[in-house]
């Protein structure tokens, strides 16, 4: 048998190992962390009612305490009061304060002193006032009022005042004087104010 030469096997070229630089070796940084904080629980409804539980029973127990010590209080002071009564002399009753006077209170008579006529001319008359107070009761000690008057009956109406005392008597002038139309007209005075005097 012939024997065929076996192909010839490509040869592998050579390739020379690349030289790397020298690096030193580096160091393993951990960049620091800070810790996860622990997430809060929104607060539970017994957590909300425990307070509110705790204020109410002290508002109720602190009420109890001032109601159970006023009524011992009370108790004390009525006790107290009436171990120790002391009598109060009754109260004087108040005099009433006393009415001024009025125009109703006082009357006023003329009483004609003179007189003299002329016919239908008519008469020329001299007079004087009496005067009395009804209600003496109303007038206290030292009092005085001025009575203002009007006299009808004169040919002319005349106004006059006269000053009335605490006893009842007055001042006035000595007389007064007039002319009236005839011989039979009546003259008359009407108070027609009362002033109490200071």
């Amino acid at each position: 048998m012939n024997q065929q030469p076996y192909p010839e096997q490509p040869q592998a070229q050579y390739t020379p190992p690349t030289e790397q630089p020298y690096r030193p070796p580096q160091p393993d940084y951990h960049l620091a962390t800070q810790p996860e904080r622990p997430q809060r629980e929104p607060p539970g409804i017994g957590r909300i009612l425990i307070p509110i539980g705790t204020f109410i029973l002290g508002v109720i127990v602190g009420a109890l305490m001032m109601t159970s010590g006023g009524s011992s209080t009370s108790d004390s002071q009525a006790a107290g009061t009436q171990a120790g009564a002391v009598s109060v002399p009754a109260a004087t009753s108040t005099p009433a304060a006393r009415v001024a006077l009025t125009s109703a209170d006082i009357k006023l008579t003329i009483r004609e002193t003179k007189k003299t006529c002329f016919g239908s001319a008519g008469c020329n008359v001299e007079f004087t006032l009496d005067a009395a107070v009804n209600n003496l009761a109303k007038t206290a000690s030292g009092d005085s009022y001025e009575v203002t008057y009007a006299i009808k009956g004169l040919t002319d109406e005349q106004i006059g005042t006269l000053t009335l005392k605490d006893d009842g008597t007055f001042q006035q002038d000595s007389f007064q004087f007039g002319q009236k139309a005839r011989s039979s007209t009546k003259l008359t005075a009407t108070v027609t104010g009362v002033r109490k005097l200071l």
